[in-house]
Order: C-alpha cells, then structure tokens, then sequence
C-alpha cells in the first residue's frame, strides 16, 4: 500500500518489518505519530548514525503504547540481549548468502561473483583455470580442458585463443 504521507510510510513499514520478524504491532498510526512527536526526534528517525528508532522495552512483547520508547539506533544495540534462540538463528543467517538461508555457492560460482565485481578474472584459488566468454556468457573452465562449440566463435576449434 501506497501512502503520499512520508510518515504513514514509514509506520506502515514499522508494522510490516515487525510482522516479518514474527513481532506483533498493536499501534494506529496516530498511536504511532504520538510517540514519536512527544519524544521530540521525529525528524531525527532512521537507520543512520545517531538516528533515533522505536525499541521495545526489554526487546520483548509487541510494539504497543506501554511497550515502547525512542532511543539511538546504538543504544538499541547496546541493550540487545538475545535469547539462545536469537543467537543460534542469528548465526544460521550468517551462513552464506542470506537470500539462500545458508545454502553455500560453488566454488565456480563465487568464481565468477568475484570476476562480475572486480571486473577481471580471479587469481586467487583459480590455478589452472580460464574465464572463457561467447559474448554473452561466461564460463570457468580448466585450462586443459576444450573450448565448447557455443564459444568457438573467433577461435581455432578446441584451442586457445
């Protein structure tokens, strides 16, 4: 849902980072706009250095008025105190890329991760191997092994170029 209100857009993303985390959300918007107003850093909200958010006292129950309070994003993660739980899942999300809930990437395909992003074939941990493209894709291969037909493409078939 859509709001022009750059506030309410904030609040619904409140409720919707607080369901995502399994965490309940008992505030109206002007509930919401309340706390924030009376606490005098409204303007000052965010996720940046020295920006203020909404914290859940003890970082238990819902977000509900009684339950919460405006502090420094900081001082939120100073109080943290996780659960064996929150620890053990936290460490699980730590786990290869996060988008993949810990599954591990292949050798090759970190590989060629590191080649889209620096721009040049790796070195390191690739001894022996070639970056071979056709122009549109790219493959990792061993440098004894032949070049496939969908790369011949200005090439001597089978050999280097």
């Amino acid at each position: 849902m859509k709001h022009g209100n750059p506030f309410k857009r904030a609040y619904q993303a409140a409720k919707d980072n607080a369901k995502t985390r399994g965490i309940e959300f008992f505030m109206t918007f002007k509930e919401w706009m309340s706390i924030w107003e009376q606490s005098g850093h409204l303007k000052k909200r965010g996720r940046e250095r020295g920006q203020y958010v909404m914290a859940r006292f003890g970082d238990t129950g819902a977000y509900a008025v009684g339950n919460v309070k405006i502090i420094t994003g900081r001082k939120n993660i100073q109080e943290w105190r996780p659960t064996a739980a929150q620890k053990a899942n936290h460490r699980n999300g730590m786990l290869g890329n996060k988008n993949k809930l810990g599954k591990k990437e292949s050798a090759e395909t970190r590989a060629k991760k590191r080649f889209a992003h620096l721009g040049s074939p790796p070195t390191k941990g690739c001894t022996g191997m070639r970056w071979i493209t056709n122009g549109s894709t790219s493959r990792l291969l061993p440098n004894n092994a032949p070049i496939p037909k969908a790369f011949w493409f200005g090439r001597t078939p089978g050999g280097r170029t």
